[in-house]
């Protein structure tokens, strides 16, 4: 009786090893195909295809599709599947009813298409603000755009929060501790000095201001402390305007003018016309006396009298 035990576990030994060797070497089945554009037809890279059981919807195994479209899944063993191919800016697309048995291991599953995935933009607006305060390699730019002083004031009010500029209580602007200072106006020397240009600036017509502390030989900073250099805004409308002006008084005053101006992409020309007519009515009242030889002799005249020009 022990005997056949021994025998027992021996054969049951034997067949569990026999069964390790046979699933250790079982190379499996494979399913393959290739993924292409539903837009001529292209192949499609990358593309992600992933293997779940149909029994539980677990996943088992997944690749990717090489630049030809083309996959292959491997090592698969027998039994139902269902597949998921899917790629940014496509429809995921899905293969049910995937079976692998041992008399069909290899499964193509052929042309497998992706369909653009359209995503309606219809009143989407995009929106940027830019920074108040950025720094480029050889200055600081202030954009003036949501700033509260632009709505009034000049530009010494957009300067006294800015780094390195200073602006104490009587409105005098000190650049790094230092009054020596140049001012630009869009990149050009003004005639003014430098506080003056500053103050005589409104803030409704600047773009943005440039602080260039370290300013190259091209600005001719020779003996100043830096450089700001205000950008005004650029007037970019095009076609015909003009104003007219009319005005009148008593006594045959009146007058009139017009400007017109044209511009375009190219060019602009401005015209302008003035009439004026001034009449200066009045009264005169004279009386003169002269003594000759012991005779006096008077003059007296009264009158209206009137001059003007046109």
């Amino acid at each position: 009786m022990k005997k056949l035990n021994l025998y027992a576990m021996l054969l049951i030994l034997f067949l569990s090893v026999l069964n390790a060797q046979d699933r250790s070497g079982f190379q499996g089945g494979t399913i393959s195909g290739i993924v292409l554009n539903s837009e001529g037809k292209t192949p499609v890279e990358y593309a992600n295809i992933i293997l779940f059981k149909q029994a539980d919807s677990s996943q088992v195994t997944g690749t990717i599709s090489d630049k030809e479209g083309n996959f292959q899944l491997t090592k698969v063993f027998p039994g139902k599947y269902y597949i998921y191919v899917q790629f940014m800016g496509f429809a995921k697309q899905t293969i049910d009813n995937v079976e692998l048995n041992k008399g069909a291991m290899q499964v193509n599953l052929g042309e497998i298409v992706l369909v653009a995935d359209a995503i309606d933009l219809d009143n989407v607006i995009v929106e940027g603000q830019r920074p108040t305060l950025s720094y480029d390699i050889d200055k600081k730019v202030i954009n003036l755009a949501d700033l509260p002083s632009v709505i009034s004031g000049t530009a010494i009010d957009v300067l006294e929060n800015v780094p390195s500029i200073t602006v104490d209580i009587e409105g005098n602007v000190s650049l790094r501790g230092s009054g020596s200072f140049q001012v630009l106006i869009d990149g050009r020397p003004t005639i003014l000095e430098s506080q003056e240009a500053l103050e005589q600036l409104p803030a409704s017509s600047i773009d943005r201001i440039e602080i260039i502390t370290n300013p190259s030989a091209k600005y001719d900073p020779s003996g100043t402390a830096g450089v700001i250099n205000v950008i005004l805004k650029k007037d970019q409308s095009t076609g015909i305007s003009g104003v007219i002006n009319l005005s009148g008084g008593l006594n045959d005053k009146y007058s009139g003018d017009i400007l017109m101006v044209y511009k375009n992409n190219w060019y602009s020309a401005t015209i302008g016309l003035d009439y004026r007519k001034r009449y200066m009515p009045g009264t005169r009242e004279e009386e003169s006396m002269t003594t000759f030889n012991s005779k006096q002799y008077f003059y007296d005249a009264n009158g209206d009298f009137g001059f003007g020009f046109d």
